[in-house]
């Protein structure tokens, strides 16, 4: 005896296929809307600088270049204990040095460049 073919069980299958296109499709939708509203990140400033340790406890800093160095208004050293300083008051080029103006031996010193575009970034973290 042969049973009559049935489409309930392909509409189901249909159906499930279809509920799950749904929700892949609804999650893109909301993460695309989630992702896109946090804003664009600021692009990363090129600056090199190196830093070493001198005998009586200062650190001299050299500005080696970078792309985003003609854009550097100003560097300022930040120290351990919440001061600062600015250690390169005008737009500074390479091969130019500065020294700090306090003893640094066993501080962490982070240079903070300020540009053109009134945004600051981080260029040099060190240890002496």
């Amino acid at each position: 005896m042969r049973l009559p073919l049935s489409d309930e069980a392909v509409s189901e299958v249909i159906g499930t296929v279809l509920v799950v296109a749904l929700v892949v499709i609804f999650a893109s939708i909301s993460a695309a809307f989630i992702f896109g509203s946090i804003g664009e990140q600021e692009e990363m400033k090129v600056v090199c600088i190196s830093g070493t340790a001198n005998s009586n406890g200062t650190a001299t800093f050299t500005v080696q270049g970078g792309g985003d160095l003609p854009r550097v208004e100003n560097i300022t050293a930040r120290y351990s204990d919440g001061s600062s300083e600015k250690i390169f008051n005008s737009r500074p080029s390479a091969g130019d040095s500065a020294t700090t103006g306090r003893v640094v031996t066993g501080e962490r010193v982070i240079l903070v460049g300020s540009f053109d575009d009134n945004t600051q970034q981080m260029i040099y973290d060190g240890r002496f």
